[in-house]
């Protein structure tokens, strides 16, 4: 699987919309491992994945992220680590604290 994420990170100073940096991140490499629950209670459904059986794991195994910065017809900045690992971490982050049991989420049927 191969997802491409285009957008722009916008320079607020020292002028509103001063400056603007295309992003590119192309993921590549997902490996997502967990037991779903999905629980259907009247006209919802629910689900949520359950906690890894090792605490110290995340359900989030493996992902690769190779970025660019800049435009491609001028400087580029490629494979910026900071940034890929920034965006691994809050990934992760936001899988184990919205995903897992006891959080859940619900969708209106």
């Amino acid at each position: 699987m191969k997802m491409v994420i285009c957008t722009e990170l916008y320079m607020n100073y020292p002028s509103l919309m001063f400056m603007s940096l295309p992003v590119r991140l192309t993921i590549t490499g997902f490996e997502f491992s967990a037991t779903a629950v999905v629980a259907y209670l009247r006209n919802r459904v629910n689900f949520c994945f359950l906690e890894p059986k090792n605490p110290e794991e995340s359900h989030l195994k493996e992902v690769y992220i190779e970025s660019e910065i800049g435009d491609k017809e001028k400087q580029v900045l490629k494979n910026v680590g900071k940034l890929e690992k920034f965006i691994i971490d809050q990934l992760r982050k936001i899988i184990d604290e919205d995903f897992v049991f006891p959080s859940y989420h619900s969708i209106e049927l």
